[in-house]
């Protein structure tokens, strides 16, 4: 019995820690790293890249 307790308690101190770097990882992104990352994702997020149809324009069918 005791040694089942013992393993209990050992996996909940390594969940316990697991959960604490997460939770302060996750904190260090969201309040101190934040404006690093709001510039680089303003920058990412979506560019303009045409292509030309291999076939030649396109036409919706509507007459003009």
């Amino acid at each position: 019995m005791d040694e089942s307790r013992s393993r209990v308690r050992i996996f909940s101190a390594i969940i316990l820690i697991v959960l604490a770097t997460l939770s302060l990882r996750l904190v260090k992104l969201q309040l101190v790293d934040n404006q690093s990352h709001t510039g680089a994702s303003e920058n990412n997020s979506m560019r303009e890249h045409r292509v030309q149809a291999p076939r030649g324009r396109f036409f919706d069918g509507m007459v003009c």
